[in-house]
């Protein structure tokens, strides 16, 4: 067990007089993170089912915007973020006598916070709570010293012995060569179920409808094919499409299973015999140089092998073939999976982190410290809202932001909502933001149902907002909630809209823990903006364009000049140029505003950068606010573990004039050299 007292001297952490003792008159408070959502429902309905008693009673859930518990329960599944905001609230757990965080292996975002914070916990009770780190493949000896030389228990599984093989399959035809393996094993292996990983739904899709093509001409040919049940399984599906990933097929019948990395832990399908690891996963990364959430395909972790080649030894023993050679398994992965934590935006953690008093972020605790420019990146978001002051302190409105479960940006949107009477339009914005995928994944392999979707969601566009077309489907959908063939005409995601409605519900409740008389002085308003909206003659587009502008000002886009239908922009805050998506609302008549301010962009580089999400501004909406992108120079600090200065020195004023004539000057240039570049590359 460590040693309490060196541990708090080392740490800083002070006891409390007092060991809390945890509820004395229950018998055990046991809480389970799990870092899907999924997951953590379905664990709970196993074991309630398990133990005989009704779900939400001794054993229930909480997820975001959804729980299952009551008075009685005892035993809480919920994801890590869920824990997290609980340490809000509750930084010693008291609540708990006993924390598992599981599948600790996928290093999820608030998995890595929660180690710390439970370490810390488990210090300041000095023993009365117990910390419990599960996974099946785990550095034991990284873990085990992180936790002051903790115990290790090693418990044997009930996996049956898996045969491996690899293969020499080329990456970029890994769905082709996927399917070639599934239909050999249907033809030649006996009995047992075929699991395959690839890398998302569009590649499922792909490969179901190429496994129906492949199983055609095999017929053509005279052969005899036994029955197969081919389904895909991916985490925007509807539920009763993902339900059919878990039936027994008939007799004599092989299901085959296309899935991405959800079918690696987070859920367990009976009968798998076989699985085919594709070798590669999608994973989300952010720049913090560029602002850019980019999806890329990478080479999985030995890690993750490991735990796909396990899914074949559940219920007997197994077989995976790995279409990948063995010497790509030992060079070119790597041994652990990436930590979510090195490659996210981490402004909403150091949000919490400082409203739990945790000012000192960079030194903070991490298993795994983030990259620097990261955290400093994070910090200058959060300044950039006004979350943070010059110093780096809280300020009140961050304390108020830290209450809602969002994104900061995200925050002070719904909080600025309120003062420019928008804010039952952008609660339904962000909930549907905060759900799955609106839309249902219609493959470009079938053209025709593809143009189809493609008209039909015109129907619903708003050409100057993505978020006014939003709305226009929550709109026409909300008289239909129990009209599941309007759903599917449409092409809408019902399990999306529901999930949206159920978030709108509960951050109304959220909206009423916030202090607006501390928030009013963060909101840029002047005399005659707040006389049109007390009188309600702004138009719906100005309300909602400036509830975002004052959560996403830093995101504003200027039209580069290029004639008409031009769709590429100039950011003002990272300074690069960027594209609006084809899917975007913007696109719909070609007609592209002057100003536009983004929520989501995507790109792999500067050159590369895709505006998802967009809507029509003024300039005039947030000239007052555009100053603070220049005020801002982290790197002045002489030390990061210090309250970082965020203010520029003064220069004299002979300098500043100069300075801001050839900051212009030098700005000019890059606009006219980046202009140049794209015309060059457009007649190539």
């Amino acid at each position: 067990m460590p040693n309490f007292r060196d541990a708090t001297n080392r740490l800083g952490v002070k006891p409390l007089k007092e060991p809390i003792k945890g509820k004395p008159e229950t018998k055990c408070n046991l809480v389970v993170t799990q870092p899907r959502r999924v997951a953590a429902i379905q664990v709970a309905k196993r074991v309630s089912w398990e133990r005989g008693i009704k779900l939400g009673s001794e054993v229930g859930y909480v997820i975001r915007f959804d729980d299952c518990v009551s008075s009685s329960t005892r035993i809480k599944y919920v994801t890590d973020g869920v824990l997290v905001r609980e340490c809000l609230e509750d930084r010693d757990l008291t609540k708990y006598n006993v924390v598992i965080l599981d599948e600790a292996h996928e290093r999820s975002l608030n998995t890595d916070i929660l180690f710390a914070l439970a370490k810390q916990a488990v210090i300041r009770r000095q023993g009365s709570l117990r910390l419990v780190i599960t996974s099946a493949t785990l550095e034991i000896k990284k873990f085990s010293k992180y936790f002051y030389d903790c115990p290790v228990i090693n418990v044997s599984g009930r996996c049956y012995d898996v045969a491996v093989m690899h293969g020499n399959a080329i990456k970029e035809r890994r769905v082709e060569n996927s399917v070639k393996a599934a239909l050999r094993i249907h033809m030649t292996e006996g009995p047992g179920d075929i699991l395959v990983f690839l890398t998302g739904f569009e590649e499922c899709e792909q490969a179901v409808q190429l496994c129906y093509e492949k199983l055609e001409q095999l017929k053509a040919h005279g052969k005899t094919v036994p029955s197969m049940m081919i389904v895909p399984l991916y985490g925007n599906m509807q539920s009763e499409e993902q339900a059919l990933a878990f039936e027994r097929p008939p007799d004599d019948c092989r299901k085959i299973v296309f899935a991405t990395n959800i079918a690696e832990t987070s859920v367990t399908i009976n009968g798998i015999g076989f699985v085919i690891d594709s070798g590669y996963v999608k994973q989300k990364q952010y720049n913090p140089k560029t602002g850019m959430d980019s999806l890329v395909i990478v080479p999985i972790s030995k890690v993750q092998a490991i735990q796909r080649t396990g899914r074949a030894g559940r219920t007997s023993e197994g077989k995976c073939y790995r279409l990948y050679t063995e010497q790509f398994y030992n060079t070119q992965m790597p041994d652990i999976t990436t930590p979510e934590i090195q490659r996210v935006n981490l402004a909403g953690t150091l949000l919490l982190l400082k409203n739990m008093g945790i000012n000192d972020v960079v030194n903070f605790d991490f298993i795994d410290k983030p990259d620097k420019d990261s955290i400093l990146h994070a910090l200058k978001q959060l300044y950039f809202i006004r979350a943070l002051d010059k110093n780096g302190e809280l300020t009140s409105l961050g304390r108020e932001l830290s209450k809602l479960p969002l994104e900061p940006s995200y925050a002070r949107t719904l909080v600025a909502s309120s003062f420019f009477k928008c804010e039952d339009e952008v609660l339904v914005i962000v909930s549907i933001l905060s759900s799955e995928n609106l839309w249902q994944n219609i493959s470009v392999n079938n053209r025709e149902l593809r143009d189809k979707f493609e008209r039909v969601r015109k129907t619903f566009l708003d050409p100057k907002s993505d978020y006014v077309s939003l709305l226009n489907v929550f709109d026409k959908w909300k008289g239909r909630y129990k009209n599941d063939s309007w759903c599917r005409d449409n092409f809408l995601n019902m399990r999306a809209l529901k999930q949206a409605n159920e978030i709108y519900k509960q951050l109304i409740d959220y909206m009423k823990k916030i202090n607006f008389n501390e928030c009013k002085k963060y909101i840029v308003t002047t005399n005659r903006l707040e006389n049109d909206i007390r009188k309600k003659s702004m138009k719906l587009h100005s309300r909602l364009g400036r509830a975002f502008s004052s959560g996403f000002f830093m995101n504003a886009c200027r039209k580069v000049p290029g004639g008409e239908g031009s769709a590429h922009y100039w950011t003002v805050n990272e300074e690069h140029m960027a594209q609006i998506d084809f899917n975007s609302s913007l696109t719909v008549n070609e007609n592209y505003p002057t100003w536009i301010l983004y929520t989501e962009i995507s790109g792999t580089s500067k050159a590369k950068s895709i505006i998802k999400m967009a809507c029509e501004i003024k300039l005039k909406w947030i000239e007052e606010m555009l100053p603070l992108l220049k005020s801002v120079d982290l790197f002045l600090a002489p030390n990061l573990s210090e309250p970082v200065n965020i203010e520029k020195k003064r220069k004299s004023p002979e300098k500043d004039v100069v300075s801001e004539e050839v900051a212009k000057k030098n700005q000019a240039d890059k606009l006219k050299a980046a202009q140049e570049r794209y015309l060059k590359r457009k007649k190539l």
